[in-house]
């Protein structure tokens, strides 16, 4: 079994929005959505996708402030 990572694409937005939610990683207060809106027009930020056999398994959204990165919505299908 071999996992490709690439770029998320908007054809990937549900998926990735039930794996944060099978991972526990979403809050009602915090709109997921929004969050991937932002990482999209944001030019220091980016969201991976890994896939196995088409199925999305694994995500990773990443940003950089000028100094420092940080690591947002690290999943992986439990």
């Amino acid at each position: 079994m071999t996992m490709h990572l690439r770029d998320f694409r908007e054809a990937d937005r549900a998926r990735l929005i039930a794996l944060w939610d099978a991972c526990g990683l979403t809050r009602p207060w915090n709109d997921a959505n929004n969050d991937i809106d932002r990482s999209m027009t944001a030019r220091d930020a980016m969201i991976l996708v890994g896939l196995v056999d088409d199925k999305l398994v694994g995500s990773v959204m990443a940003g950089h402030d000028g100094h420092r990165g940080w690591v947002y919505y690290l999943a992986v299908d439990p």
